[in-house]
C-alpha cells in the first residue's frame, strides 16, 4: 500500500516536467500581404542572361527604388502583386530574350530569445514561422508559444501558440519578440533531480 502511493506520488511530481510544449503543426502557407512595401522594404530581382545585375535593392525613405535598366521607380503605391506585374511589363519592353523574375521582400526584426536576433528580409510566401527560422530559431531557453508581434509601436499579438506561427502573416515593419522559458521548465532537470531525491528519501522513510 505504501509502495503503490509513493509511487502515484513520484508521478505526480514529475508528469509537469515530462510534458513539453506542443510541437509546431504544418499548416497551409498564408498569402502574401496586399499592404504596399515599405521604405526598408526591398525587390530582389534575378536576369537570366546578365546574372552580374543580379541583386537585392532596398526602398528609401521616400518609396523609391532604383533598378537596374529601368532606374528609380517609385513603388509604395501599389499592391506587390500589381507593382510586380508593372515592373515585369517594363522589363519586357526593354530586353529581348531575357527573363527577369522579381520578389518583393518585407523587412521584419526578430529579437528576445533567439539565436540570431536582427532585421531580416522575407518574402510574402512567408510566415512568423519562417522569419524566427531565419533567426535561427529559438534559444535553449527560449520557446515559442507566447510570440509578441509589435506592430506601429503597439503590441497586436503576446498569446499566440506554436502550433499557429506556420499560419501567422506578417508585415513590413513588424517586430517579433520569441519570450524565454519560465525558471521551472528552464531548470527542470534541477527540479527533477531535487524531487526525485527528496522522493527516494520519503519512499526510504515509508519502507522503514
Amino acid at each position: 500500500m505504501k509502495t503503490t502511493i509513493t509511487r502515484h506520488l513520484l508521478t505526480a511530481l514529475l508528469l509537469p516536467f515530462l510534458v513539453g510544449p506542443p510541437p509546431l503543426r504544418a499548416q497551409d502557407v498564408a498569402p502574401g500581404s496586399s499592404q504596399p512595401l515599405q521604405p526598408g522594404d526591398a525587390l530582389q530581382v534575378s536576369f537570366s542572361m546578365e546574372p552580374e545585375l543580379n541583386g537585392i535593392y532596398s526602398v528609401d525613405e521616400s518609396g523609391r527604388v532604383n533598378l537596374p535598366i529601368l532606374g528609380s521607380r517609385s513603388v509604395g503605391t501599389l499592391p506587390p502583386a500589381e507593382l510586380k506585374q508593372q515592373l515585369v511589363d517594363e522589363y519586357d519592353g526593354q530586353l529581348r530574350n531575357q527573363t527577369v523574375q522579381i520578389t518583393w521582400l518585407r523587412r521584419v526584426r526578430v529579437f528576445g530569445a533567439v539565436n540570431v536576433p536582427g532585421l531580416y528580409h522575407i518574402d510574402g510566401t512567408m510566415t512568423l514561422a519562417d522569419a524566427i527560422a531565419l533567426a535561427g530559431g529559438a534559444t535553449p531557453i527560449g520557446k515559442y508559444d507566447g510570440v509578441k508581434i509589435i506592430r506601429g509601436g503597439e503590441v497586436v499579438r503576446e498569446d499566440l501558440p506554436a502550433s499557429t506561427l506556420v499560419g501567422e502573416q506578417i508585415y513590413s515593419g513588424d517586430q517579433i519578440m520569441v519570450p524565454e522559458r519560465s525558471w521551472a521548465s528552464r531548470y527542470a532537470g534541477v527540479i527533477i533531480g531535487a524531487t526525485l531525491s527528496a522522493v527516494t528519501l520519503l519512499l526510504i522513510a515509508t519502507l522503514d
